[in-house]
Protein backbone atom coordinates (compact mmCIF):
# COMPACT_ATOMS: atom_id res chain seq x y z
CA UNK A 1 0.00 0.00 0.00
CA UNK A 2 1.22 3.56 -1.22
CA UNK A 3 0.77 7.29 -0.18
CA UNK A 4 3.91 8.55 -1.56
CA UNK A 5 3.31 11.32 -4.19
CA UNK A 6 5.86 9.53 -7.12
CA UNK A 7 4.82 6.64 -6.50
CA UNK A 8 0.35 7.50 -6.54
CA UNK A 9 1.32 9.64 -10.01
CA UNK A 10 3.34 6.51 -11.47
CA UNK A 11 1.08 4.20 -10.62
CA UNK A 12 -2.39 5.90 -11.73
CA UNK A 13 -1.15 7.13 -15.18
CA UNK A 14 1.18 4.69 -15.94
CA UNK A 15 -0.25 2.37 -18.30
CA UNK A 16 1.48 -1.07 -17.68
CA UNK A 17 -0.83 -0.93 -14.37
CA UNK A 18 -4.39 -2.07 -14.67
CA UNK A 19 -7.20 -2.56 -12.51
CA UNK A 20 -7.49 -5.30 -10.72
CA UNK A 21 -9.91 -7.60 -12.75
CA UNK A 22 -12.74 -7.66 -9.72
CA UNK A 23 -12.94 -4.04 -10.29
CA UNK A 24 -14.25 -2.40 -13.43
CA UNK A 25 -14.40 -3.44 -16.94
CA UNK A 26 -10.87 -3.50 -18.79
CA UNK A 27 -9.47 -1.87 -21.59
CA UNK A 28 -12.14 -0.49 -24.56
CA UNK A 29 -15.06 -2.57 -22.56
CA UNK A 30 -14.80 -0.22 -19.72
CA UNK A 31 -14.22 2.99 -22.04
CA UNK A 32 -17.40 1.76 -24.23
CA UNK A 33 -19.30 1.50 -20.69
CA UNK A 34 -18.27 5.14 -19.54
CA UNK A 35 -19.16 6.74 -23.07
CA UNK A 36 -22.53 4.87 -23.23
CA UNK A 37 -23.65 5.93 -19.53
CA UNK A 38 -22.45 9.72 -20.06
CA UNK A 39 -25.33 10.93 -21.83
CA UNK A 40 -27.42 10.34 -19.10
CA UNK A 41 -24.94 12.07 -16.00
CA UNK A 42 -24.99 15.18 -18.64
CA UNK A 43 -25.51 18.57 -16.89
CA UNK A 44 -28.90 19.21 -18.14
CA UNK A 45 -29.86 16.35 -17.09
CA UNK A 46 -28.84 16.64 -14.14
CA UNK A 47 -30.75 19.86 -12.95
CA UNK A 48 -33.83 17.85 -14.25
CA UNK A 49 -33.24 15.98 -11.05
CA UNK A 50 -33.17 18.62 -8.47
CA UNK A 51 -37.26 18.42 -7.65
CA UNK A 52 -36.78 14.42 -6.72
CA UNK A 53 -33.98 15.70 -4.79
CA UNK A 54 -35.75 18.25 -2.93
CA UNK A 55 -38.70 16.10 -2.53
CA UNK A 56 -36.11 13.02 -0.89
CA UNK A 57 -34.64 16.01 1.50
CA UNK A 58 -38.20 17.10 2.54
CA UNK A 59 -39.01 13.39 3.29
CA UNK A 60 -36.08 13.64 5.89
CA UNK A 61 -37.49 16.51 7.29
CA UNK A 62 -40.61 15.50 8.19
CA UNK A 63 -39.49 12.21 9.64
CA UNK A 64 -36.96 13.92 11.74
CA UNK A 65 -39.97 16.65 13.03
CA UNK A 66 -42.21 13.80 13.97
CA UNK A 67 -39.23 12.42 15.86
CA UNK A 68 -38.31 15.88 17.64
CA UNK A 69 -42.15 16.57 18.36
CA UNK A 70 -40.82 17.05 22.16
CA UNK A 71 -38.94 20.18 21.80
CA UNK A 72 -35.61 19.19 22.88
CA UNK A 73 -32.58 17.36 21.29
CA UNK A 74 -33.29 14.12 20.08
CA UNK A 75 -30.76 11.18 19.23
CA UNK A 76 -31.28 9.88 15.74
CA UNK A 77 -29.18 7.66 13.82
CA UNK A 78 -29.14 9.74 10.74
CA UNK A 79 -27.56 7.01 8.88
CA UNK A 80 -31.07 5.41 8.11
CA UNK A 81 -33.01 8.08 6.57
CA UNK A 82 -30.08 8.99 4.49
CA UNK A 83 -29.74 5.59 3.22
CA UNK A 84 -33.53 4.88 2.09
CA UNK A 85 -33.71 8.94 1.17
CA UNK A 86 -30.62 8.77 -1.49
CA UNK A 87 -32.44 4.89 -2.97
CA UNK A 88 -35.22 6.70 -2.99
CA UNK A 89 -33.23 9.28 -5.42
CA UNK A 90 -31.32 7.06 -7.61
CA UNK A 91 -34.35 4.34 -8.58
CA UNK A 92 -36.53 7.75 -9.48
CA UNK A 93 -33.91 9.63 -11.34
CA UNK A 94 -31.94 6.64 -12.41
CA UNK A 95 -34.96 4.01 -13.25
CA UNK A 96 -38.28 6.15 -13.47
CA UNK A 97 -39.59 3.98 -10.73
CA UNK A 98 -40.56 6.25 -7.27
CA UNK A 99 -40.27 4.66 -4.66
CA UNK A 100 -40.85 6.34 -0.99
CA UNK A 101 -38.65 4.07 1.30
CA UNK A 102 -38.13 6.63 3.72
CA UNK A 103 -41.82 5.94 4.95
CA UNK A 104 -41.44 2.62 3.42
CA UNK A 105 -38.93 0.89 4.55
CA UNK A 106 -39.77 -2.67 4.53
CA UNK A 107 -39.60 -2.47 0.67
CA UNK A 108 -38.50 -5.50 -1.24
CA UNK A 109 -35.75 -3.46 -2.83
CA UNK A 110 -34.33 -1.03 -0.15
CA UNK A 111 -34.52 -4.76 1.94
CA UNK A 112 -31.93 -6.13 -0.66
CA UNK A 113 -30.23 -3.35 -1.16
CA UNK A 114 -29.37 -2.26 2.08
CA UNK A 115 -28.78 -5.91 3.19
CA UNK A 116 -26.04 -5.98 0.40
CA UNK A 117 -24.22 -2.73 1.42
CA UNK A 118 -23.96 -4.61 5.12
CA UNK A 119 -22.28 -7.43 4.16
CA UNK A 120 -19.31 -5.27 3.92
CA UNK A 121 -18.86 -4.28 7.87
CA UNK A 122 -20.57 -7.61 8.92
CA UNK A 123 -17.68 -10.00 7.80
CA UNK A 124 -16.65 -13.54 8.92
CA UNK A 125 -13.26 -15.14 8.71
CA UNK A 126 -14.57 -16.87 5.83
CA UNK A 127 -15.85 -14.16 3.96
CA UNK A 128 -12.35 -12.48 4.46
CA UNK A 129 -10.84 -15.02 3.05
CA UNK A 130 -12.74 -15.58 -0.07
CA UNK A 131 -12.30 -12.24 -0.75
CA UNK A 132 -9.10 -12.58 -0.82
CA UNK A 133 -9.10 -15.54 -3.29
CA UNK A 134 -10.82 -13.52 -5.47
CA UNK A 135 -7.74 -11.35 -7.48
CA UNK A 136 -6.26 -14.67 -8.14
CA UNK A 137 -9.79 -17.04 -9.58
CA UNK A 138 -10.20 -16.58 -13.52
CA UNK A 139 -13.32 -15.07 -14.71
CA UNK A 140 -15.19 -18.13 -15.93
CA UNK A 141 -14.60 -20.25 -12.38
CA UNK A 142 -15.37 -16.50 -10.66
CA UNK A 143 -18.99 -16.58 -12.37
CA UNK A 144 -19.28 -19.66 -10.31
CA UNK A 145 -17.92 -18.19 -6.70
CA UNK A 146 -21.57 -16.79 -6.40
CA UNK A 147 -22.68 -20.33 -4.89
CA UNK A 148 -19.74 -19.66 -2.03
CA UNK A 149 -21.51 -20.15 1.52
CA UNK A 150 -20.58 -16.89 2.58
CA UNK A 151 -22.97 -14.03 3.70
CA UNK A 152 -22.16 -11.54 1.50
CA UNK A 153 -22.37 -14.49 -1.44
CA UNK A 154 -25.90 -15.14 -0.67
CA UNK A 155 -26.96 -11.93 -0.08
CA UNK A 156 -25.14 -10.68 -3.51
CA UNK A 157 -27.04 -13.43 -5.21
CA UNK A 158 -30.55 -12.34 -3.85
CA UNK A 159 -29.71 -8.64 -4.92
CA UNK A 160 -28.94 -9.87 -8.02
CA UNK A 161 -32.07 -11.53 -8.28
CA UNK A 162 -34.09 -8.62 -7.68
CA UNK A 163 -32.59 -6.31 -9.63
CA UNK A 164 -32.30 -8.26 -12.65
CA UNK A 165 -36.63 -9.53 -12.31
CA UNK A 166 -36.88 -5.79 -11.57
CA UNK A 167 -34.77 -3.99 -14.68
CA UNK A 168 -35.75 -6.80 -17.48
CA UNK A 169 -39.56 -5.68 -16.49
CA UNK A 170 -38.43 -2.05 -16.56
CA UNK A 171 -36.77 -2.41 -19.76
CA UNK A 172 -39.43 -4.35 -21.32
CA UNK A 173 -42.14 -1.80 -20.60
CA UNK A 174 -39.77 1.52 -21.17
CA UNK A 175 -38.93 0.03 -25.00
CA UNK A 176 -42.65 -1.65 -25.58
CA UNK A 177 -44.41 1.22 -24.08
CA UNK A 178 -45.12 4.00 -27.83
CA UNK A 179 -48.14 6.24 -25.32
CA UNK A 180 -45.48 8.16 -22.95
CA UNK A 181 -44.61 11.21 -24.24
CA UNK A 182 -40.62 10.95 -24.95
CA UNK A 183 -39.96 14.27 -23.50
CA UNK A 184 -41.38 13.39 -19.96
CA UNK A 185 -39.49 9.77 -20.32
CA UNK A 186 -36.47 11.63 -19.02
CA UNK A 187 -34.61 9.01 -16.44
CA UNK A 188 -30.84 8.05 -17.02
CA UNK A 189 -32.52 4.57 -17.76
CA UNK A 190 -34.90 6.01 -20.50
CA UNK A 191 -31.86 8.35 -21.99
CA UNK A 192 -29.92 4.76 -21.99
CA UNK A 193 -32.48 3.01 -23.83
CA UNK A 194 -32.88 5.90 -26.38
CA UNK A 195 -29.31 4.87 -27.21
CA UNK A 196 -29.67 0.96 -27.98
CA UNK A 197 -31.49 1.98 -31.28
CA UNK A 198 -28.99 4.71 -32.34
CA UNK A 199 -26.12 4.17 -34.58
CA UNK A 200 -23.14 5.36 -31.71
CA UNK A 201 -20.56 2.09 -31.70
CA UNK A 202 -20.18 2.78 -28.06
CA UNK A 203 -23.89 1.57 -27.33
CA UNK A 204 -24.56 -0.91 -24.43
CA UNK A 205 -26.54 -4.01 -25.55
CA UNK A 206 -29.81 -4.80 -24.12
CA UNK A 207 -28.33 -7.67 -21.55
CA UNK A 208 -25.49 -4.80 -20.87
CA UNK A 209 -28.08 -2.39 -20.12
CA UNK A 210 -29.58 -4.45 -17.62
CA UNK A 211 -26.97 -5.44 -15.61
CA UNK A 212 -25.90 -1.66 -15.47
CA UNK A 213 -29.27 -1.18 -12.95
CA UNK A 214 -27.32 -3.02 -10.36
CA UNK A 215 -24.12 -0.41 -10.82
CA UNK A 216 -25.98 2.41 -10.72
CA UNK A 217 -28.36 1.09 -7.67
CA UNK A 218 -25.40 0.21 -5.72
CA UNK A 219 -22.93 3.18 -6.80
CA UNK A 220 -25.87 5.98 -6.60
CA UNK A 221 -27.10 5.13 -3.14
CA UNK A 222 -24.58 4.39 -0.93
CA UNK A 223 -21.41 6.24 -1.35
CA UNK A 224 -23.87 9.48 -1.38
CA UNK A 225 -25.83 8.64 1.89
CA UNK A 226 -22.46 8.17 3.76
CA UNK A 227 -20.46 10.84 2.30
CA UNK A 228 -23.78 13.11 3.86
CA UNK A 229 -23.36 11.15 6.79
CA UNK A 230 -19.98 12.28 7.27
CA UNK A 231 -20.80 15.77 6.50
CA UNK A 232 -23.55 15.85 9.32
CA UNK A 233 -20.87 14.02 11.73
CA UNK A 234 -18.36 17.41 11.05
CA UNK A 235 -21.02 19.76 10.92
CA UNK A 236 -21.88 18.30 14.48
CA UNK A 237 -18.24 18.77 16.03
CA UNK A 238 -18.07 22.25 14.60
CA UNK A 239 -21.25 24.24 15.87
CA UNK A 240 -19.43 27.15 15.18
CA UNK A 241 -18.88 26.31 11.50
CA UNK A 242 -22.39 25.15 10.84
CA UNK A 243 -23.43 28.30 12.35
CA UNK A 244 -22.15 30.61 9.25
CA UNK A 245 -22.89 27.69 6.98
CA UNK A 246 -26.83 28.29 8.43
CA UNK A 247 -26.59 32.21 8.07
CA UNK A 248 -25.43 30.98 4.23
CA UNK A 249 -27.92 28.82 2.92
CA UNK A 250 -31.01 31.32 4.59
CA UNK A 251 -29.40 34.04 3.08
CA UNK A 252 -29.59 32.60 -0.37
CA UNK A 253 -32.61 31.04 0.34
CA UNK A 254 -34.52 34.46 0.91
CA UNK A 255 -32.82 35.81 -2.40
CA UNK A 256 -33.78 32.87 -4.35
CA UNK A 257 -36.11 30.86 -2.63
CA UNK A 258 -36.90 27.45 -4.59
CA UNK A 259 -34.50 28.41 -7.38
CA UNK A 260 -31.02 28.48 -4.98
CA UNK A 261 -28.09 28.57 -6.75
CA UNK A 262 -26.01 25.80 -4.79
CA UNK A 263 -22.90 26.37 -7.03
CA UNK A 264 -22.68 29.89 -5.97
CA UNK A 265 -22.67 29.21 -2.39
CA UNK A 266 -18.80 29.07 -1.29
CA UNK A 267 -19.39 27.32 2.41
CA UNK A 268 -21.41 24.79 1.13
CA UNK A 269 -19.55 23.76 -1.68
CA UNK A 270 -16.16 24.33 0.43
CA UNK A 271 -18.02 22.30 3.34
CA UNK A 272 -18.66 19.27 0.45
CA UNK A 273 -15.34 19.03 -1.23
CA UNK A 274 -13.28 18.63 2.22
CA UNK A 275 -15.76 16.22 3.13
CA UNK A 276 -15.21 14.17 0.04
CA UNK A 277 -11.04 15.14 0.62
CA UNK A 278 -11.29 14.03 4.13
CA UNK A 279 -13.85 10.50 3.89
CA UNK A 280 -13.71 9.98 -0.14
CA UNK A 281 -15.44 6.91 -0.91
CA UNK A 282 -12.76 5.11 -2.03
CA UNK A 283 -9.90 4.95 0.40
CA UNK A 284 -7.83 3.20 -1.52
CA UNK A 285 -7.50 1.70 -5.03
CA UNK A 286 -6.29 -1.35 -6.58
CA UNK A 287 -3.77 -1.92 -9.23
CA UNK A 288 -1.91 -4.98 -10.63
CA UNK A 289 1.66 -4.89 -12.75
CA UNK A 290 0.86 -6.08 -15.96
CA UNK A 291 4.90 -6.61 -15.92
CA UNK A 292 7.43 -6.11 -14.10
CA UNK A 293 8.49 -2.80 -13.36
CA UNK A 294 10.57 -0.22 -11.03
CA UNK A 295 8.35 2.48 -8.97
CA UNK A 296 10.54 5.62 -8.49
CA UNK A 297 10.00 7.09 -4.58
CA UNK A 298 9.27 10.32 -3.68
CA UNK A 299 12.37 10.07 -1.10
CA UNK A 300 14.77 7.14 -0.11
CA UNK A 301 12.73 4.40 2.29
CA UNK A 302 14.96 1.64 4.53
CA UNK A 303 14.57 -1.58 4.50
CA UNK A 304 14.08 -4.05 7.19
CA UNK A 305 17.50 -5.43 5.77
CA UNK A 306 18.62 -1.81 6.63
CA UNK A 307 19.43 -1.09 2.61
CA UNK A 308 18.07 2.37 1.73
CA UNK A 309 16.18 2.34 -1.65
CA UNK A 310 15.26 5.04 -4.01
CA UNK A 311 13.60 2.77 -6.12
CA UNK A 312 11.04 -0.03 -5.54
CA UNK A 313 11.11 -3.48 -7.69
CA UNK A 314 7.66 -5.19 -8.84
CA UNK A 315 6.58 -8.04 -10.37
CA UNK A 316 4.16 -8.88 -13.02
CA UNK A 317 0.67 -10.08 -10.99
CA UNK A 318 1.48 -8.27 -7.83
CA UNK A 319 -1.20 -5.74 -6.53
CA UNK A 320 -0.61 -2.27 -5.42
CA UNK A 321 -3.25 -0.42 -3.46
CA UNK A 322 -3.01 3.47 -3.80
CA UNK A 323 -3.69 4.70 -0.50
CA UNK A 324 -5.90 7.68 -1.54
CA UNK A 325 -7.22 8.58 1.91
CA UNK A 326 -3.81 8.62 3.17
CA UNK A 327 -2.37 10.53 0.35
CA UNK A 328 -5.07 13.14 0.57
CA UNK A 329 -4.25 14.00 4.32
CA UNK A 330 -0.38 13.77 3.84
CA UNK A 331 0.78 16.99 5.33
CA UNK A 332 4.14 16.79 3.32
CA UNK A 333 2.09 17.92 0.20
CA UNK A 334 1.35 21.47 1.69
CA UNK A 335 1.58 22.89 -1.92
CA UNK A 336 -1.32 20.90 -2.77
CA UNK A 337 -3.47 20.43 0.90
CA UNK A 338 -1.75 22.69 3.08
CA UNK A 339 0.60 21.82 6.43
CA UNK A 340 -2.72 20.90 7.96
CA UNK A 341 -3.98 18.19 5.72
CA UNK A 342 -4.22 15.95 8.33
CA UNK A 343 -6.93 18.39 9.90
CA UNK A 344 -11.05 18.92 8.52
CA UNK A 345 -10.67 22.61 7.59
CA UNK A 346 -13.41 23.61 4.89
CA UNK A 347 -12.33 26.94 4.70
CA UNK A 348 -8.83 26.21 3.14
CA UNK A 349 -9.95 23.91 0.69
CA UNK A 350 -8.97 25.53 -3.05
CA UNK A 351 -8.01 22.09 -5.03
CA UNK A 352 -10.41 19.79 -6.69
CA UNK A 353 -10.55 16.04 -6.92
CA UNK A 354 -11.03 13.18 -9.35
CA UNK A 355 -14.25 12.00 -10.10
CA UNK A 356 -16.79 9.42 -11.53
CA UNK A 357 -19.24 9.76 -14.41
CA UNK A 358 -22.01 10.22 -12.12
CA UNK A 359 -20.26 13.27 -10.04
CA UNK A 360 -22.61 15.89 -11.11
CA UNK A 361 -25.23 13.73 -9.82
CA UNK A 362 -23.77 12.83 -6.42
CA UNK A 363 -22.93 16.62 -5.90
CA UNK A 364 -26.55 18.24 -6.99
CA UNK A 365 -27.53 15.85 -4.83
CA UNK A 366 -25.32 16.60 -1.61
CA UNK A 367 -25.84 20.22 -1.90
CA UNK A 368 -29.55 20.26 -2.03
CA UNK A 369 -29.78 17.62 0.68
CA UNK A 370 -27.69 19.04 2.90
CA UNK A 371 -29.00 22.84 2.37
CA UNK A 372 -32.62 21.45 3.45
CA UNK A 373 -30.78 19.44 6.71
CA UNK A 374 -28.57 22.50 7.93
CA UNK A 375 -31.69 25.05 7.50
CA UNK A 376 -33.89 22.84 9.53
CA UNK A 377 -32.03 21.10 12.65
CA UNK A 378 -29.40 21.55 14.76
CA UNK A 379 -26.38 18.56 15.09
CA UNK A 380 -24.66 17.95 17.98
CA UNK A 381 -22.52 14.75 18.70
CA UNK A 382 -23.19 12.37 21.19
CA UNK A 383 -20.21 11.85 23.51
CA UNK A 384 -21.57 7.93 24.72
CA UNK A 385 -21.89 6.62 21.03
CA UNK A 386 -18.81 7.91 19.17
CA UNK A 387 -18.05 6.44 15.70
CA UNK A 388 -15.23 5.30 13.70
CA UNK A 389 -14.91 5.18 9.82
CA UNK A 390 -14.47 1.29 8.61
CA UNK A 391 -13.87 0.47 4.56
CA UNK A 392 -16.84 -1.69 3.74
CA UNK A 393 -15.99 -1.18 -0.06
CA UNK A 394 -16.66 2.29 0.68
CA UNK A 395 -15.68 4.49 3.40
CA UNK A 396 -18.78 4.16 6.30
CA UNK A 397 -19.36 5.33 9.67
CA UNK A 398 -19.45 2.50 12.58
CA UNK A 399 -20.66 2.30 15.92
CA UNK A 400 -18.87 0.77 18.84
CA UNK A 401 -21.60 -2.12 18.14
CA UNK A 402 -19.61 -2.83 14.91
CA UNK A 403 -22.59 -1.82 12.49
CA UNK A 404 -22.86 1.46 10.49
CA UNK A 405 -24.72 4.12 11.99
CA UNK A 406 -24.04 7.96 12.67
CA UNK A 407 -26.23 8.45 16.43
CA UNK A 408 -26.54 12.32 16.52
CA UNK A 409 -28.32 15.01 18.49
CA UNK A 410 -30.85 16.90 16.05
CA UNK A 411 -33.11 20.03 17.33
CA UNK A 412 -35.55 21.53 15.17
CA UNK A 413 -34.78 25.29 14.39
CA UNK A 414 -37.61 27.14 15.27
CA UNK A 415 -39.29 28.88 12.01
Amino acid sequence: MASDVVVVQHVLNNHSFIRAPTQVQKGDTHRRFRSALSPGFAPAVVRSFSPIFSEAAQRIVQEWDRLCSSGSPTLVNVCDLLDHATLDIISEAALGLPLNTVADPKHPLAQTHLHVLSTGFNRSQTDLFADALLPYIPTFILRRTLRLPTAAFRALVNFRSVTDAMSTKIIQSKTEDKTTDPALDNDILSILIKGLSGQRKEKLTASELAEQVRVILLGGQDTSADALAWCLYELAKEPAYQGKLREEIELYHRSGGDQMEYDSMPLLNAFIKETLRFYPAAPYLERVAGEDLVIPLESEITMTSGERISHLPVKKGQFIAVAIASHQRRVRLEALWGADADQFKPTSFSGGYRVCAGWRFALSEMQIILAELVLNFLFALSKNDPVRPLYAGILVPITEKGVKGLPLFIERISE
